[in-house]
């Protein structure tokens, strides 16, 4: 069923707020979606074959809340050898939803990989001003936290809030969680795209998955 949202007013009106019309676009607008796959369209069957439980919803940030930044690894791999899997840093801001994801060759500080989370930072205005990040307490992440203040307080201003939450407790932090749900989609509606345009099999470490 669509949602209603209240209007208000004596009688107690309802809007209904439609859902999209999955009618395929013009050639044109399909080739452009083909180059990304982004934003998601219902009409693209890679679209709803790796993301199909994904919906918009709005978001708001109340006046004065500090900017918040969640960080954790995902893992990303092949279903038939579950160890063969990439190290992928994803970071998301809540209140904004701004997310980004980053292969890395392992657990490491690498600079490139906080270079990468402080230009998140500053897309999303948190370079200057107070901000807090999440992660969990595994010493990798950590880390990278520390390396990102630092980083912060070279090109910026202001503090950095760490809050830590249980190791390996992915439940404690929802905000990142959903975010690697929408990264390991978006990989798999890429990939799964890639592989019916070239008729060949795209194993997880090839240098397409890092881009």
């Amino acid at each position: 069923m669509p949602e209603e949202e209240d209007v208000g007013g004596e009688a107690g009106q309802r809007r209904t707020k439609k859902l999209g019309d999955p009618v395929r676009p013009k050639d044109e607008e399909v080739k452009e979606h083909e180059l990304t796959h982004l934003p998601f369209r219902n009409w693209c069957r890679h679209c709803v074959r790796g993301r199909g439980k994904e919906m918009p919803h709005e978001k708001s940030n109340k006046h004065g809340e500090m900017l918040e930044f969640h960080m954790d690894f995902m893992f990303p791999g092949e279903e038939k050898d579950p160890g063969n899997t990439l190290t992928v840093l994803t970071a998301k801001e809540r209140h904004t939803g701004m997310a980004m994801a980053t292969v890395v060759p392992n657990k490491s500080t690498r600079r490139f990989v906080t270079e990468r989370v402080v230009a998140l930072l500053a897309e999303v205005g948190g370079l200057h001003g107070d901000i807090i990040i999440k992660s969990d307490q595994e010493e990798a992440i950590k880390s990278i936290v520390n390396a990102v203040t630092r980083m912060k307080f070279e090109k910026g201003s202001g503090r950095v809030v760490p809050e830590g939450s249980p190791v390996k407790s992915s439940g404690s932090n929802g905000v990142v969680e959903r975010a690697i749900q929408s990264v390991q989609g978006q990989m798999k509606v890429m990939r799964s795209a890639l592989e019916e345009r070239w008729g060949c099999s795209i194993r997880v470490h090839h240098p397409l998955m890092a881009w």
